[in-house]
């Protein structure tokens, strides 16, 4: 199992070190337009209200306090299980990926529950099955569309896995919503969060090779330590464009509102005036008219 850890890490490892470079040429603050389906990306533009990343690191330590035995247990499952398709002839890959999807789902609602410091249970690694079409769906989907920016050039593949890192978070907060619609809202909240994301994953990248000393032990403790601080990461970030999107709605009885409520009762005061003053004037113009003199 140390083995298939540390072929896990080791992917991830250089995927961040390439991105790291390019992140650095452009910087925290600057854009990456990309023509084509799913664009803008665009890599860092987050609100400075939004928490740290060294805080939401430090929340996922307090939230694994006492749970690191539940964490450990769960990630070594989900490896064993990711892996063990991997030793069958043929169709091995076949079966990873009906499996991946569904597990890596269960392993983000437990990492929700972690982070959330509600009640976490082992048997939630398995609930993304109860859900599975729709994680089959959305990992499927997005294979096929980090594979094909990566055969435009590694780097907006690498732009576009970080597009859709939520996804699994979207789907296990929303079991209901369809797989594409889970694609486009992680698009939706890593828009400007890509690089805030990069960051987070960078701090991750000494304990790794830490890790990797121990022969892969130390990533037993390093995998959950990963999730549960991703799970933070999109928590804060939802929480951001909530914000922002109610912001953004006009509030009733606002001066830029277009429309002002009018409540009922003034309504109908204003229509019993108006009815009073026209019988008053139409009774004026009877008697007026009553009075003129009538031509024999």
């Amino acid at each position: 199992m140390v083995p298939e850890l540390l072929s896990i890490r080791t992917g991830w490892v250089t995927l961040i070190v390439i991105y790291n470079a390019v992140f650095s040429f452009f910087q925290v603050r600057s854009t990456l337009p990309v023509s084509g389906f799913g664009n803008p990306f665009v890599i860092s533009r987050y609100n400075h209200m939004q928490t740290s990343n060294v805080e939401l690191m430090r929340g996922a330590r307090e939230s694994l306090k006492g749970k690191w035995g539940l964490a450990i247990a769960v990630t070594v499952v989900y490896c064993v299980l990711l892996s063990v398709p991997q030793s069958v002839k043929n169709v091995g890959p076949i079966i990873s990926i009906l499996f991946a999807g569904p597990l890596a789902g269960g392993l983000a609602l437990f990492s929700l529950s972690l982070a959330r410091n509600q009640e976490a249970k082992f048997e939630q690694l398995f609930d993304g099955f109860k859900v599975y079409a729709t994680y089959l769906v959305a990992h499927v989907l997005m294979t096929i569309f980090i594979l094909l920016w990566l055969l435009l050039l590694i780097i907006p593949g690498i732009i576009a896995a970080f597009s859709y890192a939520m996804t699994y978070y979207v789907i296990a907060d929303n079991p209901s919503i369809s797989a594409s619609d889970a694609l486009r809202r992680s698009k939706e909240l890593m828009n400007g969060n890509k690089g805030k994301y990069a960051c987070l994953l960078l701090r991750f990248i000494g304990w790794g090779i830490l890790a990797i000393f121990t022969a892969g032990i130390g990533l037993l403790w390093l995998v959950p330590y990963i999730q549960v601080s991703t799970a933070k990461f999109y928590e804060d970030i939802k929480g951001e464009v909530v914000k922002s999107t109610a912001e953004a709605e006009p509030k009733k009885g606002d001066a830029d509102s277009p429309i002002v409520p009018i409540p009922d009762v003034l309504t109908n005061q204003a229509i019993a005036s108006s009815d009073a003053e026209i019988n008053q004037e139409t009774g004026e113009t009877e008697k007026v008219v009553g009075d003129l003199p009538k031509n024999d």
